[in-house]
């Protein structure tokens, strides 16, 4: 063989490395891992699975787990200098941002998996008191949104830059204010719009009263969902916000359905999964419909499935007496809020599970049960 063609034959396995795939478990299991597991999510040939950790004394990790064929093993650890949350992978696989609280660290996915040393290709700094929590990636992977939970807003960054550099600001595009406790982001399919949680609105005469979750909290108003122009974001951050819903108490997560027309809300404390359809939402939302799904105690992590017939969520018990959740399924009709044929699914008690996410056989979960030190793998019914 010519060494060019030889040359060129190495770059194309290069580029299609997750091209391929692993088969995944046949029947659920769990997986130890060294601390309280936040998020998970798997490369896109579901050959490895990434899981963000809380590993005390205030120090995180970066757990890496390799699919054997026979299910999920540790394969080894990445030190953090503080706890590990949300996470976010791109969509061609090439690069993991993981929030840190101060920071956003951003993972050569290629490092990783070949036990490179200094994966790290690019650390976003966000301030000490940001609380930077979720991550979310743009379907083009132009862009990446943190949400700053203490600092009440929303971070974009310029992903072409942050693979260039070490993040000394260049890659920051700007931020948008997004009300108290901002927490849950999710992207539409076709990159217009993004969705954001905020757990606390601001008072309304008449309004909704929340009662407080913890032993320590207050009584406040309901939550809202933000609705983002990412075009108006990119240009005049302040501004981009074009809708605003009350969506019930301590709404925590939100995800957007592979077709884009069903939103999914879980509002933790009011122990229900919210649904509505984007495409209803006016300039004054006085068009949508919300339907209201009763789950269990506190749900906090939304999966949906790729082929858009069913959604998973976490039912934490995060402030129950038991801690113990499960997680609860719907099956449904895609884009038909008034349909009464949905079915609700649930599984056996976990300990306190708090994200969940799908594999790309978009058959399996994968879900951090944050108490139990675990991870589990859970197949879907069809």
């Amino acid at each position: 063989m010519p060494w060019r063609m030889f040359i060129a034959l190495i770059l194309l396995v290069a580029k299609c490395s997750f091209a391929i795939g692993c088969g995944l478990p046949a029947s659920s299991a769990t997986i130890e891992v060294p601390g309280h597991p936040f998020a998970a999510v798997s490369s896109p040939d579901d050959c490895w699975l990434f899981v963000s950790l809380s590993v005390g004394n205030e120090k995180g990790a970066l757990g890496v787990l390799k699919n054997t064929g026979d299910g999920f093993a540790l394969d080894y650890v990445v030190p953090l200098a503080g706890p590990a949350f949300g996470e976010s992978i791109s969509p061609g696989g090439d690069i993991l941002a993981v929030t840190e609280g101060a920071t956003v660290e951003v993972f050569e996915v290629g490092k990783l998996v070949r036990h490179e040393s200094h994966p790290v290709t690019a650390r976003l700094q966000e301030g000490r008191d940001a609380g930077a929590i979720y991550a979310s990636m743009s379907p083009d992977g132009k862009l990446l949104f943190v949400s700053d939970e203490y600092a009440k807003r929303v971070s974009i960054f310029d992903l072409a830059k942050v693979r260039e550099g070490p993040g000394d600001g260049s890659s920051l595009v700007g931020r948008i204010p997004a009300g108290i406790a901002p927490v849950g982001l999710a992207t539409s399919p076709d990159g217009k719009w993004l969705y954001v949680t905020s757990e606390v609105g601001p008072p309304v005469p008449g309004g909704k009263s929340c009662k407080p979750e913890g032993k320590d909290g207050r009584s406040h108003p309901e939550g809202l969902l933000l609705r983002v122009n990412v075009e108006m974001a990119v240009s005049d951050p302040a501004h981009a916000i074009t809708g605003v819903l009350p969506v019930g108490c301590n709404p925590v997560r939100v995800a957007v359905s592979p077709s884009g027309k069903d939103l999914w809300v879980s509002a933790r404390g009011d122990d229900s999964l919210l649904r509505l359809q984007p495409a209803d939402w006016t300039a004054d939302g006085a068009h949508l419909k919300l339907k209201v799904y009763p789950v269990g105690p506190n749900p906090i992590g939304i999966a949906v499935r790729g082929d858009d017939s069913q959604v998973w969520v976490a039912v934490s018990d995060r402030f129950g007496k038991r801690g113990r959740g499960v997680l609860a399924g719907l099956a449904y009709q895609p884009g038909d809020v008034s349909n009464h044929e949905v079915k609700l699914m649930k599984t056996d008690n976990l300990e306190y599970p708090r994200e969940v996410a799908f594999f790309h056989d978009n058959r399996t979960l994968a879900v951090t049960l944050f108490d139990a030190n675990r991870v589990a793998i859970v197949r879907t019914p069809d």
